[in-house]
């Protein structure tokens, strides 16, 4: 018997569903009441909030063994706000997570919450030496964040990462390899393109679903038709066409993501304006990012376009 249901009747599932129905029912909830597919709702961003505090608090274990014995007030507030969950909200990534792994702006998030958290106080000497090697001045807030530890940190992240996306695309290269009991090699193809169709169409739903799943099939398209033009001879040497294409899309995919920076900046820049200039309260600077919302998510997705796209080169390269 748990104490409100609240959270599960925002996913729309009973208080006994299992964590797949729980994970699957916020996906189909998220696409419905997702900001980036109902910019004219202006409560979408609200009930966007609200949908992804219901998701966090019911699939965490222990949170939910609190939020069922005590309601809200029993849950971990610090908890609540996971800067790889948001990202994977937002974005749709977590459907995605067998493709793309963690997005690395979801996982810089991530270790510099937990840095800044788990960071203890230290000694005027020693702290003096943390925030000239942050870049920081002394008496910063961070002085005792380590800039090159988080680095570190975030290197390790991403070569797991990209072992990990490794292991998965050869599996299921491996499935499309294999033959079927009945009809072969060409069986077993047809049968992986069956389920690639429609793995493709669920996950065509998520959020930003179709522009990471463009990004994804770039990717390993061109990357098989680089591997197969090394045997293709032009004018006695291999074809390079497929590395020029290459080069060109990066190129365009790298000056999309200085652009995004750049749109990031302005926006910090004018509301600091806006604050400083109006003395904005609480309601009106809420007011000011909601106006602001879709640029944001455009300029952080052209960030994640180019993390996606080299991570997934590396990825098939090796």
């Amino acid at each position: 018997m748990v104490r409100e249901t609240e959270y599960y009747d925002l996913l729309g599932v009973a208080p006994t569903a299992s964590a797949s129905e729980i994970k699957k029912a916020y996906y189909n909830q998220a696409r419905k009441v997702h900001p980036d597919k109902n910019p004219n709702d202006p409560d979408a961003a609200a009930k966007f909030q609200a949908l992804g505090e219901a998701y966090q608090v019911l699939s965490d274990e222990m949170q939910r063994q609190r939020y069922d014995a005590a309601g809200k007030s029993g849950i971990s507030r610090e908890a609540m706000v996971d800067p790889a969950a948001l990202f994977g909200m937002l974005f749709g990534s977590e459907a995605f997570e067998d493709y793309v792994g963690q997005l690395a702006m979801a996982t810089l998030a991530s270790i510099a919450v937990d840095s800044v958290t788990n960071a203890t106080p230290t000694g005027p000497s020693i702290a003096k030496d943390a925030a000239s090697s942050a870049g920081a001045s002394p008496g910063d807030p961070g002085d005792s964040v380590d800039a090159m530890a988080i680095q570190a940190k975030l290197t390790a992240a991403q070569e797991e990462r990209v072992q990990e996306l490794g292991v998965k695309l050869k599996s299921r290269l491996d499935v499309y390899a294999s033959p079927s009991p009945n009809q072969g090699l060409d069986g077993g193809r047809h049968a992986f393109m069956r389920w690639a169709h429609q793995e493709a169409e669920e996950l065509s739903h998520a959020a930003f679903g179709e522009h990471m799943l463009e990004s994804i099939g770039y990717v390993y398209e061109r990357s098989a038709a680089k591997e197969q033009g090394k045997s293709i001879m032009y004018l006695g040497v291999p074809y390079v066409g497929e590395w020029f294409r290459e080069r060109g899309r990066r190129i365009q995919t790298q000056w999309s993501a200085a652009m995004g920076v750049v749109s990031l900046f302005q926006m910090q820049m004018d509301m600091r304006r806006h604050v400083e200039e109006s003395d904005m309260d609480e309601a009106a600077l809420a007011s000011f990012l909601e106006s602001k919302q879709q640029s944001l998510l455009e300029s952080l997705w052209r960030l994640n376009v180019l993390d996606i796209e080299a991570t997934l080169s590396i990825v098939c390269h090796q």
